[in-house]
C-alpha cells in the first residue's frame, strides 16, 4: 500500500513537468456524517449506532492534466466514528478517530460553462490516525481486558474509496468558490488484530470500517 501511495506521489510531481495545465489552490471546510459498519459489542452487549457528524477542513488542490480530467489531493484534518448507545449499562459510547487525509482522486468533467464546471470524481483518501478517545476503558473494568498501549487499539492508519460530485463557480477573476458533496468507504479495519486474544464468550474482536458522507465548501484560487 506504500508504494501504491508514493507511485501516486510521484505521478503527481511530475504532471506539472509534463503538460502546462492550471492549477488551482484553496481551502475548504465542512461537515461529515460518518459511521462504522459491523456489530458494536460490548462486554457482549450489542449497542444501537447513532447518527454522527464531526467536522472536515484542510487544503484541496485541482490540478488539469489532460482533457477533461483534472487530479484532486489536498492536505485535510477530520474526524471519523461512531456513537453507541448501550442500553445494557446505559451509557453512550464514541468511537472518534483523527486523522490526517491526503485524497488522490481522478474528476472528470460533466458540464462547463463560462463561469461554472461541474466534475465528477472517484479514487481514494490515505489517512494517517494522529487520535482518537479510549472508550475501552469501561470495558477493560467489566471484562478484566489488559490495558494495553495507545497504539495496539486502532490501525495506524486507512485507505478509503471515495466517489462524489463538485461544483465550481468562478467568482471573480481567477477565484473559484467551491461545494462538494463526497462519499466514502473504507478498506481497511479499524480495529487492530491485537483484539483478537481476547475472543471468547463475553468478547468478540471486532471487524469494522469506517465511512462517511462529507459536504464542504471552500475556495480555489487558480494559479
Amino acid at each position: 500500500m506504500k508504494s501504491f501511495i508514493i507511485i501516486l506521489i510521484l505521478s503527481l510531481i511530475h504532471i506539472p513537468t509534463v503538460c502546462q495545465r492550471k492549477i488551482g489552490i484553496g481551502i475548504s471546510s465542512g461537515r461529515q456524517f460518518t459511521g462504522i459498519t459491523g456489530n458494536v459489542l460490548i462486554a457482549g452487549h450489542k449497542g444501537d449506532k447513532l447518527p454522527t457528524f464531526h467536522p472536515d477542513l484542510g487544503i484541496d488542490a485541482r490540478i488539469d492534466f489532460i482533457k477533461r480530467f483534472s487530479l484532486f489531493t489536498g492536505l485535510h484534518y477530520g474526524i471519523m466514528g461512531q456513537k453507541v448507545d448501550l442500553d445494557y449499562y446505559d451509557k453512550t459510547f464514541e468511537i472518534k478517530l483523527s486523522y490526517i487525509k491526503l485524497p488522490l482522486q481522478v474528476g472528470r468533467i460533466l458540464k462547463y460553462s463560462d463561469v461554472n464546471i461541474i466534475f465528477l470524481k472517484f479514487g481514494v483518501t490515505y489517512g494517517f490516525l494522529i487520535s482518537y478517545n479510549d472508550h475501552y476503558d469501561f470495558l477493560r473494568y467489566t471484562v478484566n481486558m489488559p490495558i494495553v498501549e495507545p497504539n495496539q487499539l486502532y490501525s495506524k492508519s486507512d485507505l478509503i474509496a471515495n466517489i462524489g460530485i463538485v461544483y465550481e463557480h468562478e467568482i471573480s477573476n481567477k477565484l473559484l468558490i467551491i461545494t462538494s458533496i463526497d462519499a466514502g468507504y473504507g478498506l481497511i479495519n479499524i480495529f487492530n488484530d491485537y483484539f483478537s486474544i481476547w475472543e471468547g464468550p463475553e468478547f468478540e474482536a471486532p471487524i469494522s470500517n469506517n465511512y462517511a458522507v462529507t459536504m464542504n465548501l471552500g475556495f480555489r484560487y487558480i494559479l
